[in-house]
């Protein structure tokens, strides 16, 4: 890019459409008790719906980087944008789960089709302020989207169409500003050998640093997008709705802001206070879920946000790094970590509280597994910042 317009567009678009992938991808949280009321159903139906969804973005990025280098990043764009939008009209007509899972496996591949050749386009296009956009946009979307639509719930008899039908005029103002935002020639590097996800060839070992600190912030995410709303209330005495959004809006967007607020940070230091603050959130909010103390749960929640940023940047941090061959791949392995994380986190809890598993002992199980990746990766840190 050789003028800071386009640079500005590309940075803004990307940065809106991957911010309102996550919202819209977040909206259902507060819904899943709606849902079951209305239509019956297990624990592990909006489990199932979540990790359904993740794992559609898992299949996405392994296929995005084939179709950008054979259409480029304007078309695979459109086509991710226009299957959000029917997503959300059908989220917002649903009258069954399957519904709601055909719905959220769209909504899966539309976000794994944006957010790759968006945040390689970013971080191509401005070496420092790309990396910090695609770090933050995810929290900030993730958290509104989760408060927006337990805002709703609260008001509104019928939540679920109103919930939807907020994003997805925003996803088609998106869809009409494609061709101004991305120029038509921005097609990624064309090697289709290393289209496919996978480590950068260098910097391995601080690489897979990034991978356990993505695998646990993002995993705690998947718990407290699916899980948690299903089974706050058997933890908790409260009878705020709110609760079982909040710890998941409390994370992201604390993340967002922790995102832009480190950007300074040295990666071999911001992995070591990413990993301190997962491992110290996770025995915080072990307290509260031990005490049912909901404002602890939400103070760890935020804690936990600032790990889910210093996560976030420091895999940003790395990819900026990459040759530029590497840009591709490695953004796309950065995202496959994070949804695997979260789509294995949201199953586990989700069948565990289906065979009838003590919420808490399901709760203390992710928060275990949690600490014990962040404490590997610190642990790593460690080792490489020494050498």
């Amino acid at each position: 890019m050789t003028t800071s317009r386009p640079v500005a567009r590309i940075l803004g678009f990307g940065g809106a459409v991957i911010a309102t992938s996550l919202a819209a991808a977040a909206a259902p949280t507060p819904l899943y008790h709606h849902y079951a009321a209305a239509w019956g159903g297990r624990f592990s139906d909006g489990a199932f719906a979540y990790a359904l969804y993740a794992g559609t973005v898992l299949l996405a990025i392994a296929c995005a980087g084939i179709f950008v280098d054979r259409v480029g990043v304007r078309k695979v764009v459109s086509a991710a944008l226009g299957a959000q939008i029917v997503a959300l009209l059908l989220l917002a007509t649903a009258s069954s789960f399957v519904i709601v899972d055909v719905a959220r496996g769209l909504q899966g591949v539309a976000t794994g089709l944006a957010i790759v050749p968006l945040g390689a386009l970013m971080v191509e296009s401005s070496y420092r302020w790309g990396a910090v956009i695609s770090a933050a946009a995810p929290g900030l979307g993730t958290g509104v989207g989760a408060l927006s639509a337990a805002a709703v719930v609260q008001a509104v008899a019928e939540p679920a169409a109103v919930v939807y039908l907020v994003f997805a005029p925003l996803v088609v103002v998106q869809l009409a500003m494609v061709r101004w935002a991305v120029p038509p020639d921005r097609v990624l590097p064309p090697t289709l050998g290393i289209a496919v996800p996978s480590f950068p060839t260098t910097g391995k070992g601080a690489f897979t640093v990034v991978a356990l600190l993505l695998l646990g912030a993002w995993g705690l995410a998947g718990y407290l997008g699916s899980a948690w709303p299903m089974s706050s209330q058997e933890i908790l005495s409260t009878s705020f709705v709110g609760i079982e959004s909040v710890p998941l809006a409390a994370t992201t967007i604390t993340g967002a802001a922790a995102a832009l607020a480190l950007r300074r940070v040295r990666r071999a230091s911001l992995s070591l206070l990413t990993s301190a603050a997962l491992v110290t959130a996770g025995g915080v909010f072990w307290a509260g879920v031990t005490l049912a103390n909901d404002v602890m749960i939400v103070g760890a929640a935020a804690l936990a946000g600032l790990g889910f940023g210093g996560a976030m940047l420091t895999a940003a941090k790395a990819v900026r790094q990459c040759r530029a061959a590497d840009v591709v791949p490695a953004t796309a392995m950065t995202y496959l970590l994070c949804y695997g994380g979260m789509a294995f986190a949201a199953l586990g809890a989700g069948f565990a509280l289906d065979v009838g598993s003590d919420a808490r002992e399901v709760a203390g199980a992710v928060l275990i597994a949690v600490t014990a990746l962040a404490a590997l990766a610190g642990g790593g840190a460690l080792v490489l910042d020494r050498r």
